[in-house]
């Protein structure tokens, strides 16, 4: 029955993976209505795998995603009664609905057979990704389907695999290398810590062969970050060498094209193709500052996310920058003074895991989720509510439900026993 369930889960996190990757969110320029059913149809064949998986195993309770969830609920309806014409229902309801997506899965499903799962679904898609990049670079001819999105940039996808047309940059699934990067890690970060059994070394080798090909300069970072944290959970550090790896990290996330530069000087050669294309250090560092701009118009509500991205693409060029990438500082701007309960999440997923690992453990992985989700926006991500809600809610409730057969009072030693890192 368990190895039933698995593959029911399996089909439904494949399924989910698809949902916001390759030709789905890729930019493709098919009309606004078209891609709306199509996300709509999504969801909701969401919403049935999640009734197919099962039935709840815990109780319905007042938790913290349910109040952010209530709370984005309602800034959005008052966006809409305030900025009547400005905005379009169909992006919170989206987004809503993919929240409580993400809750019901959460509910239904162990974290740790989540976490075994994810990171092997992502072994197993970068295995196939890495096998079409070998093909790409030795001009072998793979059967694909190729589009151009409004931006220019054309995609060649054979869905479960996706890469550009004039750029190797290592993609996974995804539509775009940084992205797949992100992901990457938070598989390395439930391998090596939330299994609750010894790290697959062979999948984290992988997923971080697939990061080096990503030429994702932030990706590099956030793998030092989250192997530095595999690395300490089990052992007790110098507090010298954990400042000093928090802020080379910080440091080089926020001035990622400067350390590009210097490794392009250093050798043209192997380091040209990390240098184009990538996000700029003041796209990085303004993105925030322009979505707080946007805020302060309205601190309360917020714009709504339809005004409040059109307000941001109009400071485009006042903060010269080219993209979004700050998920905090949008929910403050779409949502108001309630969209900071995304950011709330994050600190209480961290928070939640002092019973399981040191406190300074805890702030890194705190580090490690904010950059991930301030390096690009994840606030529409399936995947990333999923892991912000199991995390948050690791307390003894979830302890008992995952390992009812271990005594409260062993827990702890049986934890730290079973979940060996590197």
């Amino acid at each position: 029955m368990e190895k039933i369930l698995d593959v029911r889960i399996g089909v439904i996190l494949g399924f989910a993976l698809v949902m916001i990757s390759g030709i789905y969110l890729s930019g493709h320029s098919y009309s606004i209505i078209a891609g709306a059913a199509v996300k709509f149809v999504m969801l909701i064949a969401g919403f049935v795998g999640c009734l197919v998986i099962g039935k709840p195993k815990e109780s319905l309770r007042l938790t913290l995603p349910i109040v952010m969830m209530i709370a984005i609920g309602l800034s959005a309806f008052a966006t809409l009664l305030i900025y009547r014409g400005a905005n379009t229902a169909f992006d919170p309801i989206l987004l809503i609905g993919i929240m409580v997506f993400a809750y019901m899965f959460t509910r239904r499903i162990p974290f740790t057979s989540f976490a075994r799962l994810f990171s092997g679904l992502l072994f197993g898609l970068t295995c196939i990704a890495i096998i079409v990049w070998v093909l790409n670079e030795a001009n072998v001819d793979i059967p694909n389907y190729s589009y151009v999105s409004p931006s220019g940039a054309t995609y060649n996808t054979i869905w479960i695999c996706t890469w550009m047309q004039d750029s190797n940059r290592f993609m996974g699934p995804f539509w775009e290398s940084g992205l797949y990067a992100s992901f990457a890690v938070l598989a390395i970060l439930l391998e090596t810590c939330f299994t609750g059994r010894r790290a697959r070394r062979p999948f984290v080798v992988v997923l971080l062969i697939g990061i080096g090909l990503s030429m994702s300069t932030a990706g590099y970072l956030l793998a030092v970050l989250v192997l530095y944290i595999a690395f300490r959970k089990d052992r007790k550090i110098s507090i010298v060498w954990d400042m000093a790896t928090l802020i080379f990290v910080i440091v080089g996330f926020s001035y990622s094209d400067q350390l590009l530069q210097l490794l392009y000087s250093i050798n043209p050669d192997v380091f040209w193709k990390m240098v184009e294309g990538g996000i700029t250090t003041s796209t990085r560092i303004f993105s925030p500052l322009a979505c707080l701009q946007v805020f302060s118009e309205n601190p309360i509500t917020g714009l709504g996310m339809s005004l409040a991205t059109e307000q941001y693409n109009m400071l485009k060029p006042v903060f010269n920058i080219d993209s979004l990438t700050s998920t905090s500082a949008f929910m403050l701007a779409a949502f108001g003074i309630l969209g900071v309960t995304y950011t709330i999440i994050l600190a209480c997923a961290a928070y939640r895991q002092k019973a399981r690992f040191s406190p300074m453990t805890c702030i890194f992985i705190f580090v490690l989720l904010f950059l991930i989700v301030n390096k690009e926006p994840h606030f529409n991500l399936f995947f990333t509510y999923v892991v912000l809600f199991y995390l948050c809610k690791v307390d003894q409730e979830q302890r008992d439900y995952e390992h009812p057969e271990i005594p409260v009072s062993k827990y702890d030693s049986q934890e730290n026993s079973m979940m060996v890192g590197l």
